[in-house]
């Protein structure tokens, strides 16, 4: 399965700053390079595109805390993930660690 989240504003480049990330459902890897419309009145309705490849390294998964290590073509570096029970269930900040 392919952990899911929607980063409206992408994810934050430098150390320090932090972005909106609402986890959705987990999706089969069959969708792994899937692009393209998700009609209107359906789940992730939307524009869909692959905005990164590569390889992770778990730190820590723990339910107020996952953390990552990305080697993407875009984006490198170490990411945590924070409920951000302000703006709903499923919504978590994503901060850039600092290395």
């Amino acid at each position: 399965m392919l952990v899911s989240w929607a980063v409206p504003k992408g994810l934050p480049e430098r150390a320090g700053e932090r972005c909106l990330a609402i986890a959705t459902e987990d999706h089969s890897v069959e969708f792994i390079d899937f692009e393209g419309t998700i009609p209107r009145g359906e789940d992730g309705a939307g524009e869909v595109r692959v905005h990164d490849r590569g390889e992770f390294d778990l730190v820590t998964w723990e339910d107020d805390r996952r953390e990552v290590r990305l080697h993407g073509q875009r984006y490198r570096g170490t990411y945590l993930f924070v409920p951000f029970r302000k703006a709903g269930p499923d919504s978590w900040l994503v901060l850039r660690r600092r290395v």
